[in-house]
């Protein structure tokens, strides 16, 4: 199997596609084309994708490598075809409403943004996707479009991680003052999460932002509140979180 996979990888599909079929154990197998499919739509060569997808025996990892056929489409900016694939899923296979967060991320990526918040509306994923988008509005310097998005998010962790991406866009546009606002709002909604847990979580990500933004006496502030309320155990990870982002690791916690 993963001998198949980094040919696969490589762009040596025949020779991928070959290997798997040589694999004597079904789930190996199954696994081997599906990822054979997947090497080959992100390559963008959809009609041999779906091929191999067809050849997957197992209904579950077949509708696997359909769906990410649906977004390597997305990702390729085609959306109508995307969408298609997605139709065609939940035809044979059932329900596939995760895809559209997938979609609807990378129309945002893809500068559409109307269309992109459009699609994010229309899955139970919704408060993931928009999260995304609000992180692509902002990296584009839509800031204030990026604030309004990420204020339609249900949930407070995952409101709180759009928050801080936007706040970090902001300090590397060196929008000093607005980047300290949007942290300071970003705070102020990962101290709604109610499980302890996950609010050390999110607040560990915002000072690992900050001090990324370079607010670094903010970031320790924050570590400092972070043990107070969630023990030893979660301020040192906070520690961790703010040395490795001023010494440019990317590995920052993700709110649920």
């Amino acid at each position: 199997k993963e001998i198949a996979r980094a040919q696969a990888k490589a762009g040596r599909f025949a020779e991928a596609f070959s290997t798997a079929r040589q694999i004597a154990d079904a789930d190996k197998r199954a696994e081997a084309l599906r990822e054979i499919a997947r090497a080959q739509a992100r390559a963008g060569r959809f009609a041999e994708a779906f091929s191999t997808a067809r050849q997957i025996e197992d209904a579950d990892e077949r509708a696997l490598a359909f769906g990410w056929i649906a977004l390597a489409q997305a990702d390729a900016g085609l959306f109508a075809d995307a969408f298609s694939t997605k139709r065609q899923i939940e035809k044979e296979f059932g329900e596939a409403d995760v895809l559209l967060w997938g979609i609807a991320s990378a129309q945002a990526k893809a500068g559409q943004f109307g269309d992109a918040i459009s699609t994010a509306r229309q899955t139970s994923w919704q408060a993931f996707a928009l999260r995304d988008i609000a992180s692509v509005q902002a990296e584009a310097g839509r800031f204030a479009d990026a604030v309004a998005t990420a204020r339609q998010i249900e949930g407070a962790g995952l409101r709180a991680a759009a928050l801080r991406a936007i706040a970090l866009a902001q300090a590397k546009a060196s929008r000093v003052e607005d980047a300290r606002l949007t942290f300071a709002d970003a705070l102020s909604t990962a101290w709604q999460i109610e499980e302890a847990s996950l609010c050390a979580l999110a607040l560990e990500g915002i000072a690992s932002d900050q001090a990324r933004a370079g607010q670094v006496e903010q970031a320790l502030a924050l570590a400092e509140e972070i043990r107070k309320v969630a023990g030893q155990a979660a301020y040192v990870n906070a520690l961790v979180a703010i040395a490795k982002a001023l010494i440019g690791e990317e590995d920052t916690p993700d709110e649920e």
